[in-house]
């Protein structure tokens, strides 16, 4: 699953029970280290998540808009056929990407609580970001090597996919 390590945002250890000192009781002050998801370590309630990945996938078909504007008018007599290819297929998938993270902040909203979709929506997030921002890198500045950085955007696209679609037949705790 995707996660970072991080300490207690709150001060008590995760999974540690009342009569342990958890929730209430005293903690030793000790910064214990964890596993969680990146949703929680930012403490999100669905409300926040759900308006954030709005405001996030409307501001990235903003900037579709916005860049495939500028490869059309500005790039189109500078660039050859491959490269001005390359370019519209990073706006095109980034438009496509900002959509589904719409589709994914009603989602979020609809059933909170659920992991998957917000771990999905990260996802799709940084797939456009290493996906799209590659291939923008590439058509502008020529460094060839950063053709081979967009299959990692990709591989995130997919999984992110993916894991709307296990969260759509899953049960209630996903």
């Amino acid at each position: 699953m995707v996660g970072l390590w991080m300490p207690s945002c709150d001060g008590v250890r995760r999974g540690q029970a009342i009569s342990e000192g958890g929730q209430g009781g005293k903690w030793q002050g000790r910064r214990r280290w964890q596993w969680a998801f990146i949703g929680s370590y930012f403490h999100m309630s669905a409300r926040v998540t759900h308006r954030l990945f709005l405001f996030l996938g409307a501001l990235q078909a903003a900037s579709a808009v916005g860049v495939g504007a500028f490869g059309a008018h500005a790039l189109a007599s500078s660039l050859d056929d491959a490269m001005l290819a390359v370019y519209e297929t990073a706006v095109r998938y980034q438009f496509y990407h900002a959509l589904g993270l719409c589709l994914i902040a009603l989602v979020v909203g609809r059933f909170p609580g659920r992991r998957l979709p917000v771990a999905s929506g990260w996802l799709l997030l940084a797939g456009s970001a290493i996906f799209c921002g590659s291939l923008y890198l590439l058509v502008l500045t020529g460094a060839k090597w950063l053709g081979a950085v967009a299959p990692l955007g990709g591989a995130c696209f997919i999984v992110g996919w993916i894991l709307l679609a296990v969260s759509s037949v899953g049960g209630e705790e996903q």
